[in-house]
């Protein structure tokens, strides 16, 4: 598997993936990089994380796994996560925010275990973005 950032030339890729899983959201993929990560299986998109970058605290969201075996979900949300924290804390992140969106319980007890803490419903938080 692979990770690397979205380009313009990703824009359909990004509209498939979201659109499937963000009915009635519309997002804008006109110029994805740095915003978008893509994880690709055999070239094959099958995974999206979206950051928004600030500092002291920025926000990782709208994550986006279409595998469904159990093992590959998990290293597939460990590698976009990796990814993810070592970009937003090298841009000076010290805290991290994390969306779970409905539809996304997995994902919330899978970070739990890892370290995050939950502010409030579906709003999760970890300290230490860079030591992931």
């Amino acid at each position: 598997m692979t990770i690397r950032f979205a380009t313009p030339d990703d824009q359909a890729t990004l509209a498939a993936l979201y659109r499937g899983y963000f009915q009635g959201i519309e997002f804008d993929f006109s110029d994805p990089a740095p915003y978008f990560l893509l994880l690709l299986r055999d070239d094959e998109a099958i995974g999206a994380l979206q950051l928004m970058y600030s500092k002291p605290v920025a926000v990782i969201e709208n994550l986006i796994l279409t595998d469904t075996g159990h093992e590959d979900r998990a290293r597939s949300i460990d590698l976009l996560f990796q990814a993810g924290f070592g970009i937003l804390g090298n841009h000076g992140a010290e805290c991290i925010f994390g969306f779970v969106n409905e539809g996304q319980e997995n994902w919330l007890e899978y970070v739990k275990k890892r370290g995050w803490v939950e502010t409030h419903k579906g709003i999760m938080m970890r300290h230490g973005a860079v030591t992931l």
